[in-house]
């Protein structure tokens, strides 16, 4: 029983590790963040012609400013990360079994050369 809590638990770290590393490179090569950011922050205004006026600006002016960009990429990336939540746990789910099964048809077994599994 202590093999499939610790290769579960070694089994997520690499479903989140891959989801997370995934979501970034998809959100820093694949969208235009800045934008979303600054639609974001003119929607967040809640009266009509503030918005009105800040899409106007955001139109007019071109800000080829990155400061910050992979900053905002990774808090991007990381609340899609935290939206697959469900698959990841799902993986794990489906994969802990099959890597509990392999461990113990080669014989590796680790965890028992630690003191908390004996």
């Amino acid at each position: 029983m202590a093999q499939q809590h610790i290769l579960g638990f070694i089994a997520y770290n690499i479903v989140g590790t891959t989801s997370l590393i995934g979501c970034l490179l998809l959100v820093h090569f694949g969208c235009d963040t800045q934008r979303l950011i600054d639609d974001a922050k003119c929607y967040l205004n809640f009266d009509v012609n503030k918005q009105r006026e800040c899409l106007e600006e955001k139109s007019k002016k071109k800000d080829s400013h990155n400061t910050g960009k992979f900053f905002a990429d990774f808090l991007i990336a990381y609340a899609l990360h935290q939206l697959l939540l469900p698959l990841r746990l799902g993986l794990t789910t489906f994969f802990t079994p099959k890597v509990t099964k392999y461990c113990k048809v080669k014989d590796i077994e680790f965890w028992k050369k630690w003191k908390y599994f004996k």
